[in-house]
C-alpha cells in the first residue's frame, strides 16, 4: 500500500480547496498467500474460491479470520498399497457455507502421488482418503496440502507413503519401518487392517509352541497345536495343518489352541522307520505363525511298546501340574491372610490414636468453590481449542511452555501442564519425557535431578495425585507416634497398651531422638548421648523395614517411572549405583522424604509439629536421604556418625528394595511403551515458538495481557484453570 495527499484543484493548477486529506491506495495483488494477505490491510482478503488477495471475491473470503492452516494429520502415514482414512486437523477449516461444502472442489493433494477428495467436517476438521502408489519402491516422504478448486487452499505439512512389503509375517515386515504391522485376517504387512473384529493389528508374529502329541499314528485322534502366551489365533474356518507334504483340515478351538486332523493313513503305510517331518500351520493359503514344529509318524507295527512309559509320564504330568497349582494357591491364600490382618490391625491403630485418613483431593489439588459446569461456555469451548495445541503428540507447544517461561512462573507451570495431562491418562508420559531430556542435557552425575527442574517440579506435583494414599498407609502410624513422643517426652504418657501388634509397622521409642551435641547444649552426658543415638538408629531401622515390605503397595505409575529412570540413567552413566542414584532423586528425594520433614503438608498429621517433633523427622529424613544417596550421614555432619552404621548395614539391602521396585514384567502393563519416550529424540523448535503465539491468540481469540516476544507462556494460567476442572471434578 502507498500514502498520498488528496487535494482539490482547479483548472488543474489552482486550488480550489485549502486543505488536504490523507489517501491510501493497497495494491492487494502484491500478496501472494492468504497470511500475508489478511495482515497487509483492512481492505484485501483472501478470496477461497480464485486462490488470491482481492477486495471482491463471490465465494468464500476471509478477511478477519484466521487463514486455512493444518496442524496435523491423523495418522500422518499410509501404505502404498492401501487407502485409509485420514483426518486432517487444522484451524478455519470451513471458512464458506453449507452450498460451498456439498459442491466438493476440495481435493487433499500428495505431492506428485495425486490427489483425493476431501470432505469438511466441521471447522477445525476435514477427511480424506490417502492415495493408493503402486509406482513407489521405497518409504518417502512428502508435502501434501489441501486444494480448492486448484487454488492452494492450506500450507503444506509432511506426510509419509511407507512400503510395508512382506509375504508372510515375519521379521521382514516388522523391520521396514515401526509403524508397519501384520494384518492377521488379510494376512498382509501393512499400518492398518481392514475394518474387522477379527482383522487384528499386530507387531508380533504367531509363535507355535506346543504340538501334542508330537507323535502319533496315522490312524490316531485329533492333534492340538498351540501358541506362546503373548500371540493368539483368530476365529476362522480357513486354517489347514501341514505335515510334511500332506495338508489336513484345522479346527479353531479358542484363542490358544487349533486341533489337526491326523495326517492321511497312506503317508507311512510303506515306511519301516518312524519318520519325522515339519509341521506348520497355514491361514487362506499363507503361513499363519513364523515359526515351524516337527511331528514323527510312528510306524504301526511299532504300536503298543511305548504305552506304559507314555501313560507314566502323562501320570508324572499331571502330578507335577497339581503341586505347582497347589503350591501357587497356598501362597495367594498366605499372602491374603497376612495382608487382611495388617489391615484390621492397620485399621486398630489409626483408631487407637484417633487418626481419620483425610480428602487426599484437597492435599492433591487444594481447595475449589467453582464446578467444571460453572465455566461459561464461550470459555469452555476456547480452552478445548487450546487442548489441541497441547496435545500435539510431539509437545512442540510444551516445550515452547517450557522453555520459554520465566523462573518465578515455572511452578505454576508444571501444575498446569501435570493437572492437564493427568486428566487425559497421559501425565506419565510427559513426566517421563523431561525427566529424559534432564538427563541428556546433564553435564555429570552429582547434579542429576539436585535443581528445582520442570521434571523435579512435574514429578512432585504428580506424587501429591497418585501418592498420598501410599504414604498414609506406610507412615502415618509412624508419624503420629513419633508425633506424641516430641509432645510428651516420656515413655508412659503414650498409650500403647491397645494399640495392637505394631510387629509389621513399630515406633515405639523411650528416649528423644537429637544427636547433635550443640543442639543439646551438654545437658547430658555419653552415656544418655548413647541412648539418643541408638533410639535415632532404630526408629530409621524401623521405618526403613515398613518402606521394604511396602514394595507391592507402591503406585504403579512410580514404579514405572522408577523403571525407565533406571534404564536412562544407566544407559548414560556408567558409574556404580548411579541408576538406583537416580531413583532415589525422585523416590525419596522429592517424595518419602519431604512428606515425613512435613507431615503436615502430606495429610500424615492433622497439625504443624512442634519443634522437638521437628527435629525427629529431620534426622529421621536425613537418615534414609542418606542411605538413598548411598552417603555415609558424617560425610557432612560428624554428629551423625552413628548412623553410618544404618548406611552400611542396609545398602544391600536398599539395592535389593530398587530392583523389587522396578521388576514390573508381567505386573504392569505397557510398561516398554512409556520408556520408549526417553529415546525420542525431538529438537527445540525456536522459530514454532515465535510464531505459536499468534497461531493459538487467532484461533481462541483471546486478548493476552502484558505480550511478550514469545506470548506461549501467556497461556499457563489457562492451562491450569481448565485442566484443574477437568481433573477435579
Amino acid at each position: 500500500s502507498t500514502g498520498y495527499e488528496l487535494s482539490l484543484t482547479f483548472n488543474s493548477n489552482k486550488d480550489y480547496s485549502t486543505t488536504s486529506v490523507p489517501f491510501t491506495i493497497y495494491n492487494c495483488t502484491s500478496s501472494q498467500d492468504c497470511n500475508s494477505c489478511v495482515q497487509n490491510s483492512g481492505y484485501c482478503g483472501w478470496c477461497v474460491s480464485s486462490g488470491e488477495c482481492t477486495d471482491t471475491c463471490t465465494g468464500a473470503f476471509i478477511s478477519d479470520l484466521a487463514c486455512p492452516s493444518v496442524t496435523r494429520v491423523v495418522p500422518d502415514y499410509a501404505n502404498f498399497n492401501s487407502s485409509q482414512s485420514l483426518q486432517i486437523v487444522g484451524i478455519n477449516l470451513d471458512p464458506g457455507s453449507t452450498t460451498k461444502r456439498q459442491s466438493g472442489g476440495f481435493l487433499c493433494q500428495f505431492g506428485s502421488y495425486g490427489t483425493t477428495s476431501a470432505q469438511i467436517i466441521n471447522s477445525t476438521t476435514m477427511q480424506c482418503p490417502s492415495p493408493i502408489v503402486s509406482t513407489i519402491t521405497q518409504s518417502t516422504t512428502i508435502n501434501m496440502q489441501v486444494t480448492y478448486q486448484g487454488k492452494t487452499f492450506t500450507d503444506l505439512i509432511p506426510f509419509d507413503i511407507l512400503v510395508c512389503r512382506s509375504s508372510q509375517c515375519s521379521s521382514a515386515c516388522f523391520s521396514i519401518d515401526s509403524r508397519c504391522g501384520w494384518c492377521l485376517a488379510d494376512q498382509v504387512c501393512g499400518t492398518n487392517c481392514n475394518p474387522s473384529v477379527l482383522n487384528q493389528f499386530t507387531d508380533t508374529c504367531p509363535t507355535l509352541e506346543n504340538i501334542f502329541p508330537a507323535s502319533g499314528y496315522s490312524d490316531s485322534g485329533p492333534i492340538y497345536v498351540s501358541l506362546s502366551s503373548n500371540t493368539y489365533f483368530i476365529p476362522s474356518t480357513e486354517y489347514e495343518c501341514q505335515f510334511g507334504d500332506q495338508l489336513s483340515r484345522a479346527t479353531f478351538l479358542n484363542s490358544s489352541f487349533l486341533s489337526c486332523d491326523p495326517p492321511d493313513s497312506n503317508v507311512t503305510s510303506q515306511d519301516s522307520n518312524d519318520t519325522s517331518v515339519v509341521f506348520t500351520v497355514y491361514l487362506a493359503g499363507v503361513p499363519y505363525a513364523a515359526n515351524s514344529l516337527t511331528y514323527t509318524y510312528l510306524v504301526a507295527s511299532n504300536r503298543g511298546k511305548d504305552n506304559t512309559s507314555t501313560i507314566l509320564i502323562i501320570v508324572l504330568v499331571i502330578i507335577g501340574v497339581a503341586i505347582i497349582i497347589g503350591t501357587i494357591i497356598a501362597i495367594f491364600y498366605v499372602r491374603r491372610r497376612k495382608m487382611k490382618r495388617y489391615e484390621l490391625e492397620l485399621s486398630k491403630i489409626l483408631e487407637n490414636l484417633n487418626l481419620k485418613e483425610p480428602n487426599w483431593s484437597i492435599y492433591a489439588f487444594g481447595h475449589n468453590d467453582r464446578l467444571a459446569y460453572e465455566v461459561d461456555k464461550d470459555k469452555k469451548r476456547r480452552l478445548e481449542l487450546l487442548e489441541e495445541f497441547l496435545l500435539d503428540p510431539n509437545n512442540k507447544i510444551v516445550d515452547c511452555l517450557v522453555s520459554e517461561s520465566r523462573a518465578g512462573d515455572t511452578e505454576l507451570l508444571a501444575k498446569s501442564l501435570v493437572y492437564f495431562y493427568y486428566s487425559k491418562g497421559r501425565a506419565i508420559d510427559l513426566i517421563l519425557r523431561y525427566i529424559c531430556k534432564e538427563v541428556d542435557n546433564s553435564t555429570e552425575e552429582a547434579n542429576l535431578f539436585r535443581s528445582d527442574s520442570v521434571a523435579v517440579k512435574m514429578f512432585s506435583v504428580y506424587s501429591r495425585i497418585v501418592g498420598l494414599p501410599y504414604l498414609w498407609r506406610t507412615f502415618a502410624v509412624s508419624i503420629n507416634l513419633l508425633h506424641e513422643l516430641g509432645k510428651k517426652n516420656k515413655k508412659n504418657d503414650i498409650d500403647i497398651d491397645n494399640s495392637g501388634d505394631l510387629e509389621r509397622n513399630p515406633v515405639i521409642w523411650i528416649d528423644p531422638l537429637e544427636v547433635d551435641p550443640e543442639r543439646l547444649a551438654n545437658e547430658i552426658d555419653e552415656s544418655k548421648m548413647r541412648i539418643h543415638q541408638l533410639s535415632l538408629l532404630l526408629i530409621a531401622q524401623k521405618v526403613f523395614k515398613a518402606i521394604q515390605e511396602s514394595v507391592y503397595h507402591f503406585p504403579k505409575e512410580f514404579r514405572v517411572i522408577a523403571k525407565c529412570v533406571k534404564e536412562k540413567v544407566g544407559k548414560t552413566y556408567t558409574a556404580p549405583k548411579t541408576d538406583y542414584k537416580g531413583i532415589g532423586a525422585f523416590i525419596f528425594l522429592r517424595f518419602i522424604c519431604p512428606a515425613i520433614m512435613t507431615p503436615q503438608v502430606y495429610g500424615l498429621l492433622p497439625e504443624e509439629p512442634n519443634e522437638e517433633s521437628q527435629r525427629s523427622f529431620v534426622l529421621l529424613s536425613k537418615s534414609l536421604q542418606n542411605l538413598a544417596n548411598f552417603t555415609l550421614p558424617s560425610v557432612k555432619e560428624g554428629y551423625m556418625e552413628k548412623m553410618n552404621e544404618f548406611m552400611i548395614n542396609n545398602e544391600a539391602r536398599f539395592i535389593k528394595f530398587y530392583d523389587k521396585l522396578v521388576n514390573i514384567s508381567g505386573e504392569i502393563e505397557d510398561t516398554s511403551r512409556r520408556c520408549e519416550y526417553c529415546d525420542r529424540d525431538i529438537p527445540y523448535d525456536e522459530k514454532y515458538c515465535l510464531s505459536c503465539g499468534e497461531k493459538v491468540r487467532n484461533s481462541l481469540r483471546i486478548h493476552i495481557l502484558n505480550a511478550v516476544t514469545r506470548p506461549c507462556t501467556q497461556f499457563t494460567f489457562l492451562v491450569y484453570s481448565h485442566s484443574y476442572h477437568t481433573t477435579h471434578y
